[in-house]
């Protein structure tokens, strides 16, 4: 018996542990476990606004999210998880529709029949299908096939990532990119029976052996595997799309994703490959403050500049929100501080865009996208993988600045806006620091999780703005 060890897991996601029995999945439990899946399944619906239709013709079955305001005639072909044992396109019902609406784009998700009953390669042969099907309606849907890209959670991921090198080797139209998130892809890992008391969550190594016996119809890890079945087999992985790759540290995935991206770099395809630090296998299913968010909004970020779309919000939406509506935001957060410096002392740090990132907790860039100052004036921030466009509604020096964000590459938003006022106080000056927001239907969680982390560090980052204004007061005298 192998020893048992443990992975350090974020407590956010240890709730995670409740979904899949200790013990794993195992080939005598499968049956019912694939019973339960199904009926949960039933269960699922997209959220409001988008149009969810299924169909079946030329072989392929597929489950269509149609937005409820289309940004861009692109698409995503989604492939479902469920350790190639388990699962169909309603599981994903919420990711599918969510991305739908956040994208402004249609989302197909292709059902495949599952092992063992239907052993490889019927599950990469119905994803075949379901991309075909895809690629010959797409005119009808509003869609440029050419812009179109593969995607897929857990063995979805695998799928999507095997699918992608089978289309390239057939010489059928291409995909853009490829989102592979938390993938399934090198039963090698099921054969390391050293794997199987570490503890993995959500999916263990005795269930991966278990969806890769299946699959394959053989033990995982033999010399040789059918052609396109394991993806991070194939030999040759050059002239590929690019890809998105995000997985947790203490995935059982992690190791063979890090070693996927790596050899696709080494065959010059670009990769994105985010690790969330200990995150376990599907962690973005709980909506933790911070991580789950940053990770969302990487994937989004990476297919909104693939599919080359129009960034997140509109500066249309209700108009520019002005700071007075902060106070009756749905969300809101606010800090203040009482500054050792002139309010024209503090101010210069307000106006001068470049030193945002010295003192506000977070922001990594800012680059002015228009005028530098003055109602009207713009700028691009950068904070994580998040970028948000913001156009300047208030602008009087030594007193107030304001500002609305226009576009932001994290979904769901409706309006946000933010405003500082400077009042003297003698020869201080009282800093107040207000924001407020609005999100659209489904994104309350994941603004919250936001505006939470951020109201989190309203209070350092004040404190670093009072230390560079009162720095620059002791250097004036």
């Amino acid at each position: 018996m192998a020893a048992t060890s443990t992975i350090t897991v974020d407590p956010d996601y240890r709730a995670l542990g409740y979904l899949i029995p200790g013990a794993g999945i195992t080939p005598r439990v499968l049956p019912v476990v694939q019973r339960v899946a199904s009926l949960s399944d039933v269960m699922m619906r997209p959220i409001n606004g988008v149009r969810a239709t299924d169909h079946e013709a030329e072989g392929a079955s597929v489950r269509v999210y149609e937005p409820p305001a289309t940004s861009a005639p692109a698409a995503l072909l989604w492939v479902h998880g469920g350790g190639l044992v388990l699962g169909s396109p309603r599981m994903d019902d919420q990711r599918c529709s969510i991305l739908s609406a956040a994208l402004g784009i249609t989302v197909v998700s292709a059902a495949y029949r599952t092992a063992p009953q239907h052993p490889y390669p019927a599950a990469l042969d119905d994803c075949a299908a379901a991309w075909m099907w895809l690629q010959t309606h797409a005119v009808g849907l509003g869609i440029d096939p050419q812009r179109v890209v593969l995607a897929g959670a857990s063995a979805g991921g695998g799928l999507a990532a095997s699918l992608a090198q089978r289309l390239r080797d057939e010489g059928a139209p291409r995909p853009r990119g490829q989102l592979l998130v938390y993938p399934m892809l090198d039963d090698r890992t099921a054969a390391e029976t050293s794997l199987d008391g570490v503890g993995h969550l959500v999916w263990s190594n005795i269930s991966n052996r278990t969806g890769w016996t299946a699959y394959l119809g053989q033990p995982p890890g033999r010399p040789t595997a059918p052609p396109y079945a394991v993806p991070a087999r194939g030999n040759d992985l050059a002239d590929l799309p690019p890809a998105w790759i995000g997985v947790g540290s203490s995935d059982l995935f992690a190791t063979e994703c890090r070693t996927y991206a790596q050899r696709l770099r080494d065959s010059g395809v670009p990769v994105d490959l985010v690790m969330v630090q200990d995150a376990p296998h599907g962690f973005d299913t709980l909506p933790a403050p911070g991580k789950t968010q940053a990770f969302l909004a990487s994937q989004y970020a990476w297919l909104t500049e693939t599919l080359e779309l129009p960034p997140f919000g509109s500066a249309a939406v209700h108009a520019l929100a002005g700071p007075d509506r902060i106070d009756g935001a749905p969300i809101r957060a606010s800090a203040e501080i009482l500054v050792g410096a002139r309010p024209e002392v503090v101010w210069r740090h307000l106006a001068d865009h470049q030193s945002w990132p010295r003192w506000f907790a977070g922001l990594s860039r800012v680059v002015v996208t228009g005028r530098s100052y003055g109602v009207g004036g713009r700028r691009r921030v950068t904070a994580g993988a998040a970028r948000f466009d913001e156009v300047f509604t208030a602008w009087e020096p030594g007193r107030h600045f304001a500002f609305a964000v226009t576009g932001s590459s994290v979904p769901g938003l409706d309006w946000l806006a933010e405003s500082i006022t400077l009042q003297p106080v003698g020869s201080a000056t009282l800093v107040r620091y207000r924001q407020g927001l609005a999100a659209r239907r489904g994104f309350g969680w994941l603004w919250s999780a936001l505006l939470g982390r951020v109201s989190a560090q309203l209070a350092p980052s004040l404190h670093a703005l009072s230390t560079l204004a009162e720095s620059d007061l002791s250097r004036d005298l």
